[in-house]
């Protein structure tokens, strides 16, 4: 009888391609995630800069900046923004207004970032108006 050779794959080369495609995915979808969360980062410095210029608006037109009470929703009940609401910050959380903001600012916009919580390091970092004014520099 002949020796037919058949055309498969051993174990050994299909356990050669898992891990070959498991590190190839251990390195892509940490840079994938990363640039996720670098979109949504900008995202919000894009928005506080939106609410930044709409609140320069109402000043010249007020003489001075919407209360912390008022917030930024009286924003949406003029021209000031399109929006008729003021929406959430990229992780699905309120953007903070305080006016007087700290260190003698007017105000300050804060958005507590991938964590909710005040502070933070990495992708936690809190992102303020002060991040979206370095920004445009």
């Amino acid at each position: 009888m002949k020796n037919k050779k058949k055309n498969a794959f051993t174990l050994i080369e299909l356990l050669m391609v898992i891990a070959i495609l498991s590190i190839l995915v251990s390195i892509t979808i940490p840079r994938i995630s990363s640039r996720k969360e670098e979109a949504k980062r900008m995202k919000a410095l894009i928005q506080i800069q939106l609410y930044m210029q709409a609140l320069e608006k109402y000043k010249l037109d007020n003489n001075n900046y919407p209360s912390t009470e008022e917030g930024l929703k009286i924003l949406t009940n003029s021209s000031y923004l399109q929006a008729k609401t003021i929406p959430l910050d990229p992780w699905g959380a309120k953007y903070i207004y305080l006016s007087p903001g700290p260190d003698n600012t007017p105000y300050t916009i804060i958005s507590f970032a991938r964590d909710k919580e005040n502070g933070g390091n990495g992708w936690d970092k809190d992102i303020t108006s002060k991040d979206a004014e370095e920004l445009i520099r």
